[in-house]
């Protein structure tokens, strides 16, 4: 009997072939065997599926697990990717002002206030930050404060369509608010 070996990589392939044989190399370089008995055996090596399925299961599991606690304490109730709190080593309560035990404006708008007022007081006439005073007083439904600050913005720029969009809504909502 006639046997054919062909190995790749770990896995070795046989076939072997018993009684009329008939080999054939056509004009695309293809083999072609025809043979009335023949057989093939395959021979692996690495670990038996005892021992790998075991492994891949107890690694699945355990990835899933892992992935299952990563997405409840990331959308915990905190929201906090990092916990129920920071790990800062400061209390995740107020940020030490008196507007947060009283309420008010957070620390960072109120920095953005005082910021904005400073350049409003060395430039008057600057449309962009009476615009944007206009418009957070705007935010925080404060209509008739924000008024004054977008006619002066329009006082020192006329083309201004951000201050003139913004004292058209302030307008309209303090018309719509004293009815």
């Amino acid at each position: 009997m006639k046997k054919l070996v062909v190995q790749t990589g770990e896995e070795q392939l046989q076939i072997g072939f018993g009684g009329q044989e008939w080999h054939n190399v056509d004009s695309e370089g293809v083999f072609g065997v025809r043979s009335n008995e023949s057989f093939v055996s395959r021979t692996t090596s690495g670990l038996p599926l005892k021992i790998y399925l075991p492994i891949v299961v107890v690694l699945g599991a355990a990835f899933l697990a892992l992935m299952a606690y990563l997405v409840a304490d990331g959308f915990g109730v905190t929201g906090s990717v990092f916990g129920s709190t920071a790990k800062t080593g400061a209390p995740a309560t107020s940020q030490g002002t008196q507007n947060a035990v009283e309420g008010g404006p957070p620390p960072a708008v109120m920095a953005q206030l005082s910021s904005l007022r400073a350049r409003i007081a060395s430039h008057p006439n600057d449309d962009v930050a009476l615009t944007q005073l206009g418009d957070m007083y705007l935010a925080a439904n404060k209509f008739s404060d924000a008024i004054p600050f977008y006619r002066r913005a329009l006082k020192a720029n006329p083309h201004n369509v951000a201050a003139q969009t913004g004292l058209e809504q302030a307008q309209d909502a303090l018309n719509g608010s004293s009815r």
